[in-house]
């Protein structure tokens, strides 16, 4: 109990009468707020006479093999965390600049307080695992788990996750909010207005995992540059870095989901409306840009879509034997067709996916095949006419997999814009993924206009609507 008097104490001190005082007065008073919670041995971040980002005292501490940085700022230097959430962020620009600073010295955990509002930080996710608008809500919700031996004992390892399921929801809170303003703003429906946002749901993910960087093309900086100017607020020019970034992306890297709206683009130009879109994009957390937490963030509106984005990929056994069986030379010919309405959103990833694996297997079975045409690998001279006829022969698969999966191997079917929508985002992220845990040579973005095409009313599983339960077990599939 004396403690917390006296933290209560030192927090009402430190707005009454350290909001104008000295560094040395205020670092006295933030050692004695660590001292009380147990931490009497924090290493100082910032040098005599000096602060850190947003005017901050920063210390860091170690416990239980978790390092923990801790910033104290001055009265009213953030915003309450109550109205940061209502927005559906998770920082306010004093804590974005604060996590940032944390990255440089590999901190686990980053808590941020003015001695009355707080917030704490997961930095491997940017979660947002507790905060406290008051002090009050501190002593309950924060202290407990920041003393130093339940630190050390693994306390905030412990503190509940979010589930994915609400993750998405704030995230497609978030977008449906600017999705309605843009579309009031532009004059544009909201399902134009939507492509903004997938525009920028592609953008934050590919700024995170940039398959572009080998080529020399700097997308994450030039991104960077974008939104932290306006998270500053400096938001002229933003409108037309904003669409001409847009417009290299579909130029240099032939990737549609950027081809020009000039209907939607004019309006994104205006500083007015891109700068504070793009501005809380980067108040939001990394970890909401996980493509499953994407893909959830569509579990909205009627009872089948809201399954479509859940249904698990059924086994199809004709599709499979297929695989099973394919030889190089037919592997140009397999291809599959895949019908979001009776298979969900998933199916789409999961056949990609086998696709790619049977042309990988296919591509050791032509490798071996050359070398046994080769004589088993012995040395002989080189014909380069025998070589250039045997290389007109390779499969077209086998030379860019990962492209020819979704251009010739698939069509997938749509029953709706919101189905080609979420089909076209969650395809661009699970292409750029692929791109980066193969490292294979990144030279465009398929072409996914070839594979996505409209349902035609008349197409259906083999069999009666009745029995199309059924046949997705067999994977059976009618005549067009």
């Amino acid at each position: 109990m004396g403690a917390s008097r006296d933290l209560e104490k030192l927090s009402q001190s430190w707005w009454d009468k350290l909001a104008g005082a000295g560094r040395p007065d205020q670092e006295r008073a933030a050692r004695k707020f660590m001292a009380l919670l147990g931490w009497k041995d924090a290493a100082c971040l910032t040098g005599e006479g000096e602060e850190g980002p947003a005017g901050a005292l920063g210390f860091q501490v170690t416990a239980g093999g978790r390092t923990l940085v801790l910033y104290f700022v001055k009265p009213g230097a953030l915003d309450p965390p109550g109205a940061v959430i209502d927005q559906g962020l998770d920082f306010c620009l004093a804590t974005r600049r604060l996590t940032a600073a944390a990255y440089r010295h590999k901190a686990d955990y980053t808590f941020v307080t003015d001695l009355v509002r707080s917030y704490l930080y997961e930095m491997r996710t940017e979660e947002l695992l507790l905060s406290a608008n008051s002090f009050e809500e501190f002593q309950a919700e924060i202290a407990p788990v920041l003393q130093r031996r339940e630190a050390g004992q693994g306390a905030l390892d412990e503190l509940r996750r979010q589930p994915r399921s609400y993750v998405a929801r704030q995230l497609r809170e978030w977008v449906g909010q600017w999705c309605t303003l843009l579309a009031e703003e532009t004059g544009q429906s909201e399902q134009a207005a939507a492509l903004a946002l997938d525009r920028l749901l592609v953008l934050r993910y590919l700024h995170e995992h940039d398959i572009l960087r080998h080529s020399g093309w700097r997308l994450r900086k030039r991104f960077a540059d974008i939104v932290g100017a306006a998270m500053a607020g400096r938001f002229r020019g933003t409108g037309k870095a904003f669409t001409g970034l847009c417009h290299d992306i579909y130029f240099d890297w032939k990737a549609d989901i950027f081809a020009p709206l000039p209907s939607l683009d004019d309006g994104l130009e205006h500083d007015a409306l891109a700068g504070p879109l793009l501005g809380e994009l980067g108040l939001i957390a990394r970890g909401k840009f996980k493509p499953d937490t994407i893909l959830e963030s569509f579990n909205f509106g009627a009872a089948d879509e809201k399954a479509r984005v859940r249904m698990i990929p059924e086994e199809d056994h004709d599709r499979r034997a297929a695989l099973n069986k394919v030889t190089p030379a037919g592997l140009d010919k397999l291809h599959f067709e895949v019908d979001i309405q009776d298979e969900g959103y998933r199916a789409v990833l999961h056949w990609y996916d086998a696709l790619v694996q049977a042309y990988r297997q296919a591509a050791k079975a032509w490798k071996a095949q050359e070398q046994r045409n080769d004589g088993n690998g012995e040395d002989k001279d080189i014909d380069l006419f025998a070589w250039s006829e045997q290389d007109a022969k390779r499969p077209a698969a086998l030379q860019a997999p990962l492209e020819h999966a979704i251009e010739q191997g698939l069509t997938i079917y749509y029953a709706s814009p919101r189905q080609l929508r979420i089909a076209r985002v969650i395809l661009y992220l699970h292409v750029i993924t692929r791109f980066e845990q193969e490292g294979c040579r990144f030279t465009r973005f398929p072409r996914l206009e070839a594979s996505l095409k409209r349902r035609p009313k008349t197409y259906q599983r083999a069999g009666s609507r009745e029995q199309a339960g059924a046949y997705s077990q067999s994977g059976q599939w009618g005549a067009m």
